[in-house]
């Protein structure tokens, strides 16, 4: 829709509130979404925005809803990009892994972890700016202080769960971020992910724990199909979460600064 008052398009999600109270969808289903943590958590980003993350215009609390007016981004979500375009270049798909990796790092830098990473959750400008979006599960951290499970009632979607959330263990909110992250990356170069849940009850993941994500793409004739840097990248993004690289090491890592890279991150 567009803005009366300044005829700029924007997006407008909007949340009945009995839904919200109830943390229960319309078909029952329990959520763990909020959006007025949601509203907050985007007002306080505003006051320093971030180029990779959308911009909340305004918010309105009525007797039955909640409306967010957001940032549009037309070039729509980032799965229907990668199911679009198909095989992406390993430059390509860094300058869009840069942009994702300095969104989360700039939430990270101000204590707040996402929980919710997904390509269905990055949309894209026209030019392709990935721009990171709903933070209804996003929570504020603090350092050394871990986040309470729940089998549940689990932050995310089940492909892109670290190990630890999915099995309903205490978990560090900025690690399993980081492991989303290995997802998303994984998504973008190959346009499947690599297991539905990161559980020994899964075949490919308990494949890939016992003999390695590379001896997994082999088995996919898929080896050739990726760099080495990227494949020891992802490698070191889907670890257990005492030995998963660190976001600071994400960035300094080989194939985030590459010199190929087709463009840079955008500043904000």
């Amino acid at each position: 829709m567009r803005q009366t008052k300044t005829g700029r398009q924007v997006a407008v999600k909007v949340a009945l509130k009995r839904y919200v109270d109830s943390g229960l969808a319309s078909n029952g289903v329990r959520i763990c979404e909020n959006v007025r943590n949601e509203a907050k958590l985007l007002k306080a980003l505003a006051s320093t925005p971030c180029a990779n993350i959308i911009q909340l215009l305004d918010f309105r609390e009525e007797h039955d809803k909640f409306v967010l007016v957001l940032e549009l981004a037309k070039g729509g979500e980032l799965f229907d990009w990668v199911k679009s375009n198909g095989k992406v270049s390993d430059a390509k798909a860094r300058t869009m892994f840069r942009g994702i990796t300095r969104a989360v790092a700039f939430l990270h830098e101000r204590a707040i972890c996402h929980l919710d990473l997904s390509l269905e959750n990055v949309l894209l400008t026209t030019t392709s700016i990935p721009k990171l979006c709903d933070f209804g599960l996003a929570r504020v951290f603090e350092a050394g202080v871990r986040f309470r499970g729940d089998i549940h009632a689990r932050p995310g979607k089940l492909s892109y769960m670290s190990p630890e959330v999915y099995s309903g263990s205490d978990f560090h909110g900025p690690a399993a971020d980081i492991w989303s992250l290995g997802i998303v990356l994984f998504i973008i170069m190959f346009g499947f992910p690599p297991f539905e849940v990161a559980s020994r009850s899964d075949v490919r993941y308990d494949f890939m724990l016992k003999r390695g994500l590379g001896a997994l793409l082999q088995e996919w004739d898929l080896h050739n199909e990726i760099s080495d840097d990227c494949l020891d990248l992802i490698c070191k993004l889907l670890q257990p979460e005492s030995a998963r690289i660190t976001l600071a090491q994400v960035v300094q890592h080989p194939w985030m600064t590459s010199s190929k890279t087709m463009g840079a991150v955008v500043k904000a």
